[in-house]
């Protein structure tokens, strides 16, 4: 035993040296001998190449079993009970967990039940969480492979079932050069066919809607912006003196979607915190923050609602309000202020929104609205020469003149309208409510694209529209009349 004992360690140690003599020789070779580093180049370069065929052969088999997988996990209907979402998760958990344990030839089988799981789960991002502690890094990796997949088909489909063909319109790609630096210059509206003077192409109601702060007091709807003939007929709010509606429909229907949130209360009972976002719009005439708490009550109702009937697969409002452009802002100590304020009002009741409503966010709102409201003009004006006058709100909504404006919306549709000091067509109000009508004004042809004016334009100067534009939406307008006014000063 002894001398086997010596024998292993005299062998051990003769390999030692001549494993450090061959790196000593390997060392001098490489720092002395140009032929020998050049053959250790193209070496390393070989196996650098074989690495990243084999790593291209690894992502493309991931690719293949990714979108195979994604077809398999969305072929069935998803439950809409919560009673059923429990069952069927229970269910697609235990699928998983039984064909990760079948071994690697079934992880892909795997991926589509957790999938499935996570589809249905209320927090995706706890359970991809868990999932990340649980399962085997390459079903891991199927699974989140789905999930960015799913994204892009979603975001891909949008356009070819946005907006409903009801609506004789068509959302399409700018064509030519465009500066993706400049907001709102990705998208048009294009006819689906021809218009003649006079038509109206498709009529929109706003995802919300606001007063103009310059109407404060006066008789207006606060839900439907209608106004109102006879006060006598009027419907209140039981705990607050702000806001009146038109009907009781519009009460209910107000209460619903945010009053029940954004109600300032009364003497005997106030909400500071309400009355802080009503006293921004009203002494501030500011009207991003108000709109902003009333969009995530108007998206909760929407989606409860949604629940309720079963058609959850439908786009929620979130993702189509994220296809909007938007300005950028910057953050003040207001915008954090009111951002707190809506958390507080509305996270009391749903749950998750403080984590939601991080600083970011809120500033991307505010450019969306920002950038996208559309001014709502009193009906017997739909048709007068705009006007200037005073502005009913220090911050800008999207119209031919500002004096007869009551309240502004944000319309999902129209907010991909272009601008243009030409426009033919123009927004109007003919129901006498914040529903809008798009009505041709010069004729157009299918496949023409549709524009309408932001700013007054009149006979005004060209570069008083410019920098008008320019300080509002921060873009450069190129349409026909500034080119050639442009050319012309040229």
């Amino acid at each position: 035993m002894k001398n086997s004992t010596a024998i292993t360690l005299a062998a051990l140690g003769t390999l030692g040296v001549a494993g450090l003599g061959y790196a000593l020789y390997f060392d001098y070779k490489r720092r002395n001998d140009p032929t020998f580093r050049k053959k250790l180049h193209r070496e390393k370069k070989k196996a650098m190449k074989q690495q990243e065929e084999k790593e291209k052969l690894v992502q493309s088999q991931l690719v293949v079993s990714v979108e195979r997988a994604l077809d398999k996990a969305l072929v069935e209907p998803f439950p809409t009970s919560r009673e059923d979402k429990e069952r069927m998760f229970m269910e697609h958990v235990a699928q998983g967990e039984a064909a990760v344990a079948g071994g690697e030839a079934h992880y892909e089988d795997a991926a589509v039940a957790f999938y499935r799981a996570l589809k249905i789960y209320p927090d995706p991002l706890e359970l991809i969480m868990i999932y990340q502690k649980t399962v085997p890094k390459d079903v891991l990796n199927i699974i989140m492979g789905m999930l960015s997949q799913d994204v892009k088909r979603r975001q891909e489909n949008y356009y070819n079932t946005f907006p409903p063909e009801d609506m004789h319109v068509k959302i399409q790609d700018l064509s030519g050069n465009v500066d993706k630096d400049q907001p709102g210059k990705r998208k048009v509206v294009v006819a689906q066919q021809d218009f003649a003077v006079g038509d109206i192409i498709y009529s929109e109601s706003p995802e919300v809607s606001i007063l103009m702060p310059s109407v404060k007091g006066e008789p207006y709807c606060d839900f439907c912006l209608h106004a109102i003939a006879d006060p006598t007929t009027q419907q209140t709010c039981d705990n607050c003196d702000v806001v009146r509606y038109c009907s009781t429909d519009c009460k209910d229907k107000a209460y619903e979607e945010n009053h029940r949130y954004l109600c300032p209360g009364n003497v005997s009972d106030p909400n500071p915190v309400a009355q802080q976002l009503y006293d921004t719009w009203a002494d501030r005439r500011e009207l991003a923050p108000l709109l902003i708490a009333k969009f995530f009550g108007h998206m909760i109702a929407v989606e409860k609602q949604k629940q309720l009937a079963g058609t959850e697969g439908d786009y929620t409002v979130w993702e189509r309000l994220e296809h909007l452009e938007f300005l950028s802002v910057d953050g003040s100590s207001d915008d954090k202020g009111n951002q707190k304020a809506i958390c507080e009002l509305v996270g009391r009741k749903v749950s998750g929104l403080e984590d939601f409503m991080t600083e970011e966010r809120y500033l991307s709102l505010k450019g969306k609205m920002l950038y996208n409201a559309i001014g709502v003009r009193a009906p017997t004006n739909d048709d007068a020469a705009p006007s200037m006058g005073a502005s009913p709100a220090s911050e800008y909504v999207r119209a031919a003149g500002t004096s007869d404006l009551v309240g502004a919306g944000i319309y999902l549709v129209s907010s991909y309208i272009k601008h243009s000091c030409e426009p033919n067509v123009v927004p109007t109000f003919p129901e006498g409510t914040n529903r809008l009508s798009i009505k041709v004004t010069h004729p157009i042809k299918k496949g023409e694209e549709i524009t309408m004016a932001y700013v007054n334009v009149g006979d005004r100067p060209t570069e008083a529209r410019q920098q008008e534009l320019y300080q509002k939406y921060r873009f450069t307008c190129t349409c026909p009349r500034c080119t050639e006014a442009l050319m012309g000063q040229d």
